[in-house]
């Protein structure tokens, strides 16, 4: 019985160490880098919380476009 139960405890601690090696790949990735959001993503943004505080739900069917300012 003693023998049953210390292979039941070593596969468990095996089992156990072997789902922590497999997430260390994951966690050692570098974070996207976070490019800055563009006047239309804004504009969305502002929007939808608006609509949000008001209890509305928004659907974007077509998303904003704003002219390119060519004067740069």
């Amino acid at each position: 019985m003693k023998t049953l139960l210390r292979l039941a405890v070593a596969t468990f601690a095996l089992a156990l160490l072997a789902g922590c090696a497999s997430t260390h790949e994951l966690t050692s990735t570098q974070p996207a880098t976070q490019q800055p959001l563009t006047e239309q993503q804004l504009y969305m943004a502002h929007v939808e919380n608006v609509a949000k505080r008001r209890g509305i739900q928004v659907t974007w069917v077509n998303a904003p476009r704003f002219p390119k300012d060519d004067r740069k």
